[in-house]
């Protein structure tokens, strides 16, 4: 039944002349059954519109109708991939540490620490990324992801634990780094320096914008290194 429970559902059988059909009827809904490669055909899609939708409208704004009209499925097919819409968001944090820890590994090429020039080079590729998605999300949205996620989750994509899920492997493989800082305070900073990068375009009139990101970047290097 493709993932469905049967008994949740009703079964039509439609014929004609060339061949027969199943649709499944769900909560008002009509599914056609898909195999397992077009399951994971309509779940990336899913996160693709998800994430174009909160480069656009931030987290608050992009809503489960939104993203399943951007896919064009209905909104009770949202459910059979992702609980709610929190728990798409987590996937995505997921993919983005994942993928981050993967680039990192990359530039370390073997060795035991990049160099204080190639720990900020990295530091920059991680913060002006338009697709990291802490820089889109308000204290509201993470409350939010906190009360439906649950605490094992939330700790593991909260800015207060280890912001991209990597910052500690970061810190230790990359020299020159002080010893006495707190992850907290460096999570904001990289949070609010990804933020003012991502919303650029907003504030073409602020001619001092490019100053205000450069001085953030600086605060946030000078914190990290000991140089």
């Amino acid at each position: 039944m493709t993932g469905f429970e049967t008994n949740d559902i009703l079964q039509y059988v439609t014929k004609n002349k060339k061949r027969s059909h199943t649709v499944f009827v769900l909560n008002g809904e009509m599914y056609k059954p898909v195999n397992s490669d077009e399951r994971i055909q309509i779940r990336e899609k899913i996160i693709e519109a998800a994430l174009e939708l909160i480069k656009q409208l931030g987290v608050t704004h992009t809503s489960v109708s939104r993203i399943t009209e951007q896919v064009g499925i209905g909104k009770g097919t949202f459910y059979h991939y992702f609980a709610s819409k929190e728990e798409l968001i987590y996937v995505l944090m997921e993919k983005q540490a994942e993928e981050s820890g993967q680039d990192f590994l990359r530039r370390l090429h073997g060795r035991e620490k990049m160099s204080v020039e190639e720990g900020k080079a990295f530091l920059r590729y991680i913060i002006e990324r338009d697709s990291i998605i802490y820089g889109y999300m308000t204290d509201a949205d993470m409350k939010k992801m906190e009360k439906i996620l649950g605490a094992e989750k939330y700790r593991r994509i909260s800015l207060e634990e280890d912001p991209f899920s990597g910052v500690k492997a970061y810190l230790s493989h990359v020299e020159g780094v002080r010893q006495d800082i707190d992850i907290k305070v460096f999570g904001r900073l990289v949070s609010a320096a990804g933020f003012v990068h991502q919303h650029w375009n907003e504030y073409p009139h602020l001619v001092e914008r490019e100053d205000i990101y450069k001085t953030l970047l600086n605060h946030i290097y000078d914190y990290i290194f000991a140089e």
